[in-house]
């Protein structure tokens, strides 16, 4: 397991192929806390689906979603959709589930994976 840093939509093409074997892409990519400007949701989809691997159906890209800057949730499934990529949220899955968000929070705040 590899973790690099890399600015949304800077040198995506070369970071995949020195990081990725035979320039395959990835089979997950992680965000956490990275939603938190609207303008921005675009670039940071476009990098995701860059350094996904197209050869693997089961290639997600996993975002860790805070409600920030007042970038909501519709926005961030809105690009998702643009991408055609479908979503699930994985947790909290359930209102019976123990979490440390509160049952009456409507800000969609979690994490989702997101899959071609």
């Amino acid at each position: 397991i590899r973790c690099k840093q890399l600015l949304w939509g800077k040198n995506v093409d070369a970071f995949r192929e020195k990081y990725t074997l035979n320039n395959r892409g990835f089979d997950i990519v992680m965000g956490g806390d990275v939603a938190y400007a609207q303008e921005a949701l675009g670039i940071l989809f476009e990098t995701a689906m860059v350094l996904l691997s197209k050869d693997d159906d089961g290639a997600v890209f996993l975002l860790s979603f805070v409600f920030r800057g007042g970038v909501k949730l519709e926005h961030v499934l809105e690009c998702a959709d643009q991408h055609h990529l479908r979503w699930e949220k994985v947790w909290p899955q359930s209102s019976t589930e123990e979490s440390v968000v509160e049952e009456t929070d409507d800000s969609g705040e979690g994490i989702y994976v997101f899959q071609r």
